[in-house]
């Protein structure tokens, strides 16, 4: 049985020197780094995600961030626990984001449930007005779907939206007054 890849003989390099080979676009170095984490970080964020192709799409994500950023690489601590920790925010951003898009869809269904109090053609009418809404929502820029969301489903205030993105108020308002522009302009075209 053949012995396992090391990502290093511990006697002859340091996690020092295969940070500091990678960041040098040191192709070898940085496959080996792949080769010896990437099933761990798969095993690690499936059972944040539960979902093989999404833990696989996050770790290959992060691999290649990792790469991209290569020349200012500096993990500050481990290698190893840099790269769990990374998987695991990714995983966790992953799942906010799902619960976000869930929770919004909801609430544009019970919201539009209201119009559909009366007869079938209202019903149809209200499918095609969540459908085109759902549609104007998602083609929106992403500070502007945020701020749309955290605003008018989680109803944060501006000022909080403004902390949560490190943005001022102001550039929240822009962002709402463009997504209700969008939203005003859209939803009712041809009517």
């Amino acid at each position: 049985m053949p012995k396992p890849k090391l990502l290093y003989d511990k006697n002859r390099i340091s996690e020092n020197e295969i940070i500091a080979n990678i960041r040098n676009s040191d192709v070898r170095q940085f496959q080996l780094l792949f080769e010896n984490y990437y099933s761990k970080l798969c095993d690690f964020t499936i059972g944040f995600v539960r979902s093989s192709d999404v833990a696989e799409d996050i770790v290959q994500d992060l691999f290649l961030k990792v790469w991209e950023l290569r020349h200012k690489w500096l993990p500050g601590g481990s290698v190893r626990s840099f790269l769990f920790k990374c998987a695991r925010n990714a995983a966790i951003d992953y799942l906010r984001k799902q619960k976000l898009k869930r929770t919004y869809m909801c609430e544009i269904y019970v919201d539009i449930e209201d119009i559909n109090s009366s007869g079938p053609d209202k019903q149809l009418e209200s499918k095609e007005i969540r459908t085109r809404l759902q549609q104007l929502v998602n083609e929106m820029s992403e500070r502007q779907r945020t701020a749309f969301i955290l605003n008018r489903i989680y109803d944060l205030t501006y000022r909080e939206i403004a902390d949560i993105h490190g943005i001022s108020i102001k550039t929240v308002e822009t962002h709402m007054a463009r997504a209700l522009k969008v939203i005003r302009e859209n939803l009712f075209e041809g009517n």
